[in-house]
């Protein structure tokens, strides 16, 4: 399966057996979590319990992710030994397996630097693993940056900074990670702690150069942990399939899955009173809200559906004839073209002798932001000309890649055949 691998394994490796009385889940159990966990887990608190030999998949983490280790090591490195300039990161691309992708770990890991040194954290923690229990939960994270700061008043201000490599999302979606990382730097300093001590996360977005800020006091951190074993406390019959079914080591087996396909079959077979007329909203707001999820998960599916059959009439030699005197045929277009961050990085500093800060605007490549660039560096009347064999270069040298054309399957007689 694309999105991970799957496998047959006992029982989760953040999960710790203890001796207790059975029940409906199979055991008692004490959940060991991390702040990226989070979302899935008050979602559908299912994923977090397994039965025993029930098959999970787990995720595979790609080239991003990868990248992304790299730049958050290199950082690491930067703050434990107080460097002002970058070290030769090829070690560290090497070490995540990715080294083809050392410029665009060399940029991103510039900007790094270039906002540590705007933002100076003198004795900060540099990835320093913290702990916490809240009730059967051991939450446990590593945050990038965590400096203690005190005020003249006495008070103390805490800044977290977790560095995020992929492109900017809304900061909202990472509230429970990062109220995760607030409470776990308030239970490891209850000695600074007051009323108005204040918490303050900072996402520095490195591909978009672009800072996310979010607060808390003490009192909501509390109120947070306190709420959060009920939040992800599972009954063992209740399912709530939903856009966290994509990270779910348990979604291959899933029976509330399932009967939600189902159910999705029934409310989506009769519209009427769901889909906006006239530019009227529906009657009912929140079914509607909740026929959109069904429709895009029974959409997951049906593309599932028509992947395998592409697959299947792939192996077949390109056709299936029916019965009905119709056939079965692949279908196809052209894949988009797009460049690869690290090689066109790499070129452009070659062809033009480009500084790092230079280069800074290309780490989220564009490929019209390419043409344009390409484009003014051209002598009158030869723009179009040097984007052409510019770019027909980069294809030539794997810099520009064609994705993989897009393929389906229809069915038609066989005189359109």
């Amino acid at each position: 399966m694309a999105r991970g691998v799957l496998c047959r394994v006992p029982v989760a490796q953040e999960i710790e057996i203890l001796e207790g009385v059975q029940t409906d889940i199979a055991r008692a159990i004490t959940l060991k979590l991390r702040p990226s966990e989070l979302d899935r887990a008050i979602a559908c608190p299912a994923s977090l319990y397994p039965r025993e030999d029930e098959i999970l998949i787990r995720s595979e983490s790609g080239d991003a992710a990868a990248v992304g280790s790299a730049v958050h090591a290199v950082l690491a490195h930067v703050a434990r030994e107080r460097l002002t300039q970058l070290p030769d990161v090829e070690p560290f691309a090497i070490a995540e397996d990715v080294p083809d992708k050392e410029e665009e770990i060399r940029i991103l890991s510039h900007i790094g630097l270039k906002w540590m040194n705007e933002h100076p954290a003198t004795d900060a923690a540099v990835e320093t693993l913290l702990r916490a229990t809240l009730g059967e939960i051991e939450l446990r994270g590593t945050a990038d940056r965590i400096t203690w700061v005190q005020q003249a008043s006495g008070r103390w201000t805490c800044y977290i900074d977790d560095y995020k490599t992929g492109q900017k999302s809304d900061a909202g979606l990472a509230r429970q990670q990062m109220t995760a990382y607030g409470y776990l730097a308030f239970d490891s300093a209850l000695d600074r702690i007051s009323p108005d001590t204040l918490f303050i996360i900072r996402l520095p977005w490195l591909r978009d150069q672009e800072v996310s800020v979010l607060m808390f006091t003490p009192a909501e951190l509390v109120e947070w942990a306190q709420d959060l074993p009920r939040r992800v406390a599972w009954d063992g019959q209740t399912y709530t399939p939903g856009d966290a079914c994509r990270w779910c080591p348990r979604v291959a087996e899933c029976p509330g899955r399932a009967r939600l396909y189902r159910a999705s079959i029934e409310a989506l077979s009769d519209t009427t009173e769901l889909v906006p007329y006239e530019g009227q909203l529906p009657a009912d707001p929140t079914a509607w809200g909740r026929a959109i999820q069904q429709a895009r998960l029974l959409k997951g599916l049906i593309d599932d559906f028509l992947k395998a059959s592409v697959t299947a009439v792939e192996v077949a030699g390109g056709e299936v004839a029916l019965p009905t005197g119709q056939k079965i045929i692949l279908k196809s277009r052209a894949g988009s073209a797009s460049l690869d961050p690290a090689t066109t990085i790499q070129r452009l500093r070659a062809m033009w002798g480009l500084s790092d800060e230079e280069l800074v605007q290309f780490v989220s490549v564009k490929k019209t932001g390419v043409e344009k660039f390409i484009g003014a560096h051209a002598e009158r009347g030869e723009k179009g000309k040097l984007i052409e064999a510019t770019l027909a270069q980069f294809e030539e040298d794997g810099i520009l890649k064609r994705g993989a054309p897009a393929r389906w399957v229809d069915i038609v007689s066989s005189e359109e055949a």
